[in-house]
């Protein structure tokens, strides 16, 4: 809208616009509809006595909204099922007052006697508020303005508990939740020691199985931190006794000295042969 009067009053803007429309700001930007209409042209708006008065060719429009406004003011952000609290806020205008609000977000509520907005948000996102507030001066004087509010996503935990050791060749169930009720992944190294299986864990051979579980979050809770667990996988494979190995080892080297005994008498009787013929 085109202003064609404006006046600095010393602590705020007055205004004039078309069709006969009192307007009123804080710092020029964000203009206030102070819901005076005339159908003829305004000269001059000034504020008397608490009261804005606009003159014009013949005749005067008085508005009794003293520059009632909805302080403009930061919400502190909300978190996902979370309790909330914040208090809105107006300046001028005639006590009490009598608020509403479009836009909250599920789970909060506005009083309308307070200016208290209240509550444990259901669902995370960002938010537009478009926040009015009335004032009792009986001329049916309000405002608006349109506030943000950021609710956060929760953070979240994870319970994993499992045992230190086991066997190759063993399988074992994984258990692990998630403080958001999330589903809990996991994943395995080294391969070759161990491998997952949908809830499950199989040891493949002996080593350190580490396992780490992990809930990547949603729309309401962000990932969880993973959390890990190391599990010691014994060989099952059995390991001869020290006098079975040297048996063994015995038993190589006589086979071996059995071999050269056949080799060189195999040699000597192709050698006694030659001479023969």
């Amino acid at each position: 809208m085109r202003l064609k009067r404006v006046r600095w009053t010393g602590t705020h803007f007055l205004a004039v616009g078309e069709q006969g429309v009192i307007l009123s700001s804080q710092d020029g930007l964000d203009w206030i509809d102070q819901d005076s209409r005339s159908d003829r042209v305004l000269n001059s708006v000034t504020e008397l006595t608490g009261k804005i008065v606009a003159v014009g060719y013949g005749g005067t429009v008085l508005n009794a909204n003293s520059l009632l406004s909805v302080d403009r003011i930061l919400l502190p952000n909300a978190r996902f099922g979370a309790s909330y609290q914040a208090t809105l806020l107006a300046r001028e205008g005639t006590a009490p007052y009598s608020w509403s609000a479009t836009g909250l977000p599920p789970g909060l509520t506005l009083n309308s006697t307070t200016g208290v907005i209240s509550g444990t948000p259901t669902q995370a996102g960002e938010y537009l508020l478009h926040v009015k507030v009335s004032d009792s001066s009986g001329f049916a004087v309000s405002a608006s303005r349109t506030l943000a509010l950021t609710v956060d996503k929760a953070d979240q935990t994870i319970s994993f508990t499992t045992v230190s050791s086991a066997s190759d060749g063993q399988r074992l169930t994984l258990n692990a939740t998630a403080t958001s009720n999330g589903p809990v992944t996991f994943v395995s190294a080294p391969q070759f020691v161990c491998k997952i299986s949908g809830n499950s864990v199989i040891f493949v051979s002996g080593g350190i199985c580490s396992i780490k579980a992990e809930q990547l979050g949603n729309a309401n809770y962000n990932a969880a931190p993973a959390v890990v667990r190391n599990i010691s996988v014994n060989d099952s494979k059995p390991v001869p006794p020290a006098s079975q190995a040297t048996g063994a080892a015995l038993d190589s080297r006589a086979l071996f000295l059995l071999s050269i005994f056949l080799i060189f008498h195999l040699c000597r009787q192709v050698r006694y042969r030659h001479k023969i013929s």
